[in-house]
């Protein structure tokens, strides 16, 4: 199995021209620090693998799409090691999105209009595409 050094701090996607939908991966998780938790349905109406419930945001990921604990400033040692050193997107504080393996995916069954953007870092040189369809 290959893991794909991809970590997604926060996506934002519109959705509508009003409407914004922000998926910043907090609250997939039970408590903190914790363990990679699957996502799952957690952004489609659905469950994440830790029983916690999302909005029906029509949002659908990889079935090895996980919601990981970010490692604090301080260096939590229960975490992944996976930082900003404290810096970077306030939206997501202590979670990110990490694909572990298989070929990763993230799908917005509505689409979007006018905006789309992610903080994200890799460490394998790996292509991020966009696309309908």
């Amino acid at each position: 199995m290959k893991t794909f050094a991809l970590v997604i701090g926060a996506l934002s996607l519109v959705a509508t021209a009003a409407q914004a939908q922000i998926l910043n991966f907090e609250g997939i998780a039970v408590g903190y620090p914790f363990g990679p938790v699957n996502i799952l349905n957690y952004y489609n109406g659905g469950t994440s693998a830790a029983g916690t419930s999302g909005a029906n945001l029509g949002v659908t990921f990889s079935p090895t799409a996980q919601a990981i604990c970010l490692t604090s400033f301080g260096g939590t040692p229960n975490c992944s090691l996976a930082s900003r050193g404290g810096l970077g997107d306030a939206s997501s504080a202590n979670s990110a999105l990490y694909f572990n393996g298989g070929t990763p995916y993230i799908d917005v069954a509505a689409g979007f209009q006018n905006e789309f953007a992610m903080f994200f870092s890799s460490i394998s040189g790996l292509t991020v595409r966009v696309w309908d369809g």
